[in-house]
């Protein structure tokens, strides 16, 4: 049983950052004990932050990745899941970065998605398989326009991966997934794509 003075001594090593089975032995109490302690509430355990990156080395890390699937194809997992259809399109995971290119147009996020950006997206007559959807790629062309790319091609000009953050996802879809996804913006965004 965790006495007040033991929760308190074992609050203060977990503060500490040590590892649980270390403050087990020194307090001499179970393991298990002090697991249900942290699952329960009465001690609370530090989450590690998360590793930020910056630019540079994430250049490295997508320029690594092109001899295995691509440039920029760090989330293999889902990627290879994707390509045997285990799965239909992957979330959005945004990771900590700092000094990301154009990573100011997610200001401007909120308000496009208050205003319906999002609004019927599954009704698209075709719908886009794989890794990408067309809420993925319906989100390209909204960045795309706050970031004045004007045409579906000048994107090959940008940094796949680096544009792929502000998505939250590892790369952009190259412009051949664009040749999937025959339908028209032209109202909302200038843009006109039919197959």
């Amino acid at each position: 049983m965790l006495t007040s003075e033991v929760l308190e001594q074992a609050q203060g090593l977990l503060n500490e950052g040590q590892p649980r089975t270390e403050i087990a032995q020194k307090l001499d109490v179970k393991p298990d004990t002090l697991r249900k302690a942290i699952n329960d509430g009465r001690l609370q355990e530090l989450k590690k932050p998360a590793k930020i990156t910056v630019k540079s080395s994430r250049t490295e890390i997508d320029a690594a990745e092109s001899d295995r699937l691509g440039t920029a194809c760090t989330r293999i997992g889902e990627r290879t899941l994707a390509a045997f259809g285990a799965i239909q399109g992957v979330p959005v995971n945004f990771e900590p970065c700092m000094d990301v290119p154009k990573g100011g147009v997610l200001t401007s996020l909120p308000a496009l998605l208050a205003n319906g950006l999002m609004e019927g997206v599954h009704s698209f007559a075709i719908k886009i398989t794989g890794y990408y959807t067309a809420f993925h790629v319906l989100l390209l062309l909204a960045l795309m326009a706050l970031c004045r790319i004007k045409t579906v091609e000048r994107i090959r000009g940008e940094s796949a991966g680096e544009f792929g953050k502000i998505m939250g996802l590892d790369r952009i879809p190259e412009v051949r997934c664009f040749l999937q996804a025959p339908f028209i913006l032209m109202d909302t965004f200038g843009y006109i794509m039919v197959s």
